[in-house]
């Protein structure tokens, strides 16, 4: 095990001397070994030990909220917003496996890691062609690799959106996530199991809401919802 990582450091330090590592938040060249640089790392906004039912359970706009916890690395503002936008164009690895890390603190922390599956929300077949691939399922593999729980991407689709997400307010969210995603029929059996749901950014959580919604109706005992980043318009839970 020990060789086999030793080679693939190697080849990691061969390869930055021809393609640069750089942080994924400002560009800065930085060392072959390193995920961020120092800088960045920081100045990051980094949220507190706020409890998830404060930060998350108003976020819904349901009065039923599906999962069972809810955590995230980041607020969504200045550094963030670039590490996440560095993800969703394919060159912000280093930043999902530096927000993972976090994330994996969190859970040990909230006792949280015992789950049995973890999966991704997933991306319209049309969406994932374009970007080659889903950030959401990145995500879900790096934290498969941390706390070795298996990840199956088969539970959960998604049909092709004919609006962004993004443009719409938080009533058309709740509306937009019910039509849009749905349970896959060949989907594997989830009956009595703790799944993982990961998602790069928690919005209004409707998206959140409505997976966890569904892997319930698959038989799952409890959901917990992991993202990199959270939107807080209300609370202020952010390390100076």
């Amino acid at each position: 095990m020990k060789a086999k990582k030793c080679r693939f450091l190697n080849c990691k330090f061969w390869l930055d001397m021809l393609f640069p590592n750089r942080c994924p938040c400002c560009g800065r060249v930085i060392q072959w070994d390193k995920l961020l640089c120092r800088s960045c790392m920081d100045d990051l906004p980094y949220l507190d030990d706020t409890p998830w039912q404060l930060r998350y359970s108003d976020k819904t706009g349901s009065s039923v909220m599906m999962f069972d916890y809810a955590v995230s690395a980041f607020a969504y503002e200045s550094l963030a917003i670039e590490g996440i936008y560095s993800l969703k164009n394919g060159y912000g690895m280093n930043f999902a496996e530096y927000a993972c890390k976090i994330l994996c603190d969190k859970l040990e922390n909230d006792g949280m890691c015992k789950a049995d599956i973890i999966t991704a929300v997933p991306m319209s077949r049309r969406k994932r062609l374009a970007r080659g691939y889903n950030q959401a399922e990145v995500i879900s593999e790096y934290l498969e690799k941390a706390l070795d729980i298996p990840a199956d991407f088969s539970l959960l689709k998604r049909t092709k959106a004919s609006l962004e997400q993004h443009t719409l307010h938080s009533a058309q969210r709740r509306e937009f996530a019910d039509s849009i995603y749905y349970i896959n029929p060949k989907a594997n059996d989830v009956k009595d199991k703790t799944v993982i749901l990961c998602d790069d950014v928690f919005t209004t959580g409707a998206t959140m809401n409505k997976c966890a919604e569904l892997l319930k109706e698959m038989g799952a005992v409890k959901v917990y919802c992991v993202s990199i980043c959270c939107t807080e318009k209300k609370l202020s839970g952010i390390k100076e």
